[in-house]
């Protein structure tokens, strides 16, 4: 099984008043993060595009 959002700009807003206040919404999915969740994940995909761009000059 394969989930795809094509051609969907990611939004980010903030909901201060609930438990996970960081909201990032891709089409119909919303994910619900906690400020440590959401910076976790900024750390994830940027070492991810360092490792791949590290790739990509060895080739």
């Amino acid at each position: 099984m394969r989930l795809a959002a094509r051609d969907l700009d990611p939004s980010v807003t903030v909901s201060p008043e609930t438990g996970r206040p960081i909201r990032m919404r891709t089409g119909a999915l919303t994910y619900m993060m906690t400020p440590a969740e959401a910076i976790a994940l900024a750390t994830d995909l940027a070492d991810a595009v360092t490792r791949l761009r590290a790739q990509e000059n060895q080739q």
